[in-house]
C-alpha cells in the first residue's frame, strides 16, 4: 500500500524538527510504500531549506497565501492522482512511535478512517485517498483555528455513513506549546473562531465550488 504523509507548516519549523525525524524512522512492512509532503504554507523560517537535507522528503511550497490550515492540508491531495493509496494528515508538532503507521494501518479498512480524536492528536487523520478525494477534501470556508478537522470528520460520519476509529493509545503525542502558537496568524480568540466554524452551513474543498451542507 501506498501512504502519503501530509504535513502542513507555517512558521513551525522549532516542532517540524523534533516531529518529522518521527516520521522518517517509521519501521514499516515490506508491503506499505510511505511518501513523505511537507507543505511550506508560506513559512518565513526556512521549512523547504530544511526539508531539503532529507532525500525522502519532498516540499511542496505554497507562497504568498493567508494561514488556511485546510487549505494546507487539501494542498498536495489538489495536484496528486487519487490511488489506492491512503493519505496520512499530520501536524508538525506531531510525535509517532516508530511503529505508528505499522500499527495503525491495520485500523484501516473499507468504509472506515482513523484520527487522533481521543489519542491526544485531534487533528491528524488516516484515510483512503479514494474517499478523501469522493468527498471534497477539507473545507477551506474554515477561518481561524477550530473545527476544520471535526467539519472533515462529521461529513465522512455523516455523508458517507464512514466509521471513525482511533489511533493506538501511546503511538502518537504532540510537542508541548500553548494556544498562542495555533493562533498566531489570527487576530481573533479560539473561542470566536471556533463558534463561527461551528455554524458553517457551506463547504468548499478540492472541487473550489461552494455546497450547501444541511445536517450540522
Amino acid at each position: 500500500m501506498h501512504i502519503t504523509a501530509i504535513i502542513p507548516c507555517k512558521n513551525r519549523l522549532a516542532h517540524l524538527k523534533k516531529g518529522l525525524p518521527t516520521v522518517l524512522n517509521q519501521i514499516v512492512p515490506d508491503w506499505i510504500d510511505l511518501d513523505i509532503v511537507v507543505v511550506d504554507y508560506g513559512c518565513t523560517e526556512g521549512t523547504e531549506e530544511y526539508t531539503n537535507q532529507f532525500k525522502d522528503v519532498m516540499c511542496l511550497s505554497v507562497p504568498n497565501k493567508p494561514w488556511n490550515l485546510s487549505a494546507a492540508r487539501n494542498a498536495w491531495p489538489r495536484i496528486a492522482v487519487p490511488s489506492e493509496g491512503a493519505y496520512l494528515f499530520l501536524d508538525a508538532d506531531n510525535l509517532l512511535s516508530p511503529y505508528f503507521i505499522a500499527e495503525n494501518i491495520k485500523k484501516l479498512e473499507d468504509g472506515t478512517f482513523v484520527t487522533g480524536w481521543g489519542a491526544g492528536a485531534t487533528g491528524t487523520m488516516l484515510c483512503y485517498a479514494r474517499d478523501f478525494h469522493a468527498a471534497d477534501g477539507y473545507n477551506e470556508l474554515c477561518e481561524g483555528w477550530g473545527m476544520d478537522d471535526i467539519h472533515m470528520y462529521w461529513k465522512f460520519e455523516k455523508l458517507y455513513s464512514m466509521e471513525r476509529r482511533t489511533f493506538l493509545p501511546g503511538t502518537i503525542a504532540c510537542v508541548p506549546h500553548g494556544d498562542e502558537v495555533r493562533q498566531m496568524f489570527h487576530a481573533e480568540n479560539k473561542e470566536v473562531t471556533n463558534a463561527r466554524n461551528a455554524e458553517l452551513r457551506h463547504w468548499k474543498g478540492l472541487s473550489e465550488k461552494i455546497t450547501d451542507i444541511t445536517w450540522l
